[in-house]
């Protein structure tokens, strides 16, 4: 079997050899952080292929996004369009897909995502911003499809497990893999990644790794009213 054959098999395998993949690759993480191998199956089969191989998607001054953040300013006053922008490096912590002190920019594609993702409580006075990229951007789109059903199968599992909710008191480590993969994608020459909301599964979320290349305009306060709650 030739090299290549070998690649389209791996990539076009089932949910199953993707879970087992992701999760042999979480595993490095639990003895060390700094010395990943990129040699990994899930980096040189997948996410290699998926880089080089898809038709890459472009973001312009057209693409609008959502971004949210809760108004804890005391005393109470109204935010301004800066109060939106990424954090400066001091106050950033542990993200999904940046490490403490590196800042990146999550922006949601729609409103209810974007208020979801900043975990508000009841009575909370949350600001929202509109976001558009101030020139073209390259993004992994992990919430794409094909036409083919198998070929969609390593970015539907990737985005579900970049979605996976995590506990804020464990996120520094439960990070670790999603950070990891951000850099990389990064160090390849792409401005952002979308994927999937871990507190709205119809929604998506877009995270872009240079903020000051978007556009950050504050619209509106909202106060939330409730929040539901889904178990099983």
């Amino acid at each position: 079997m030739s090299n290549d054959s070998l690649v389209t098999s791996l990539y076009v395998a089932n949910n199953d050899d993707v879970k087992e993949k992701w999760f042999s690759f979480v595993e490095q993480f639990d003895k060390q952080r700094f010395m990943i191998s990129s040699s990994h199956p899930l980096i040189q089969h997948y996410l290699n292929h998926m880089l080089k191989e898809d038709e890459p998607i472009w973001l312009d001054e057209g693409n609008i996004f959502v971004r949210a953040r809760i108004n804890n300013l005391e005393p109470y006053q109204e935010f301004q369009s800066e109060n939106l922008h990424a954090p400066p490096n001091d106050k950033v912590g542990h993200g999904r897909l940046n490490p403490k002190g590196i800042p990146f920019l999550y922006v949601a594609t729609e409103e209810k995502t974007a208020v979801a993702e900043v975990r508000p409580h009841v009575s909370d006075k949350v600001g929202i911003a509109e976001c558009n990229p101030m020139q073209k951007l390259k993004i992994v789109d992990f919430t794409r499809k094909d036409s083919s059903e198998k070929i969609n199968n390593f970015r539907k599992m990737i985005s579900i497990l970049f979605s996976k909710p995590v506990s804020p008191h464990s996120s520094e480590k439960e990070y670790l893999p999603t950070q990891y993969l951000a850099e990389y994608i990064k160090c390849e020459g792409f401005d952002g990644v979308k994927y999937r909301s871990a507190v709205n599964p119809l929604g998506y979320n877009v995270c872009i790794f240079n903020p000051p290349l978007m556009k950050i305009k504050y619209v509106k306060t909202i106060d939330v009213q409730g929040i539901e709650v889904k178990f099983e």
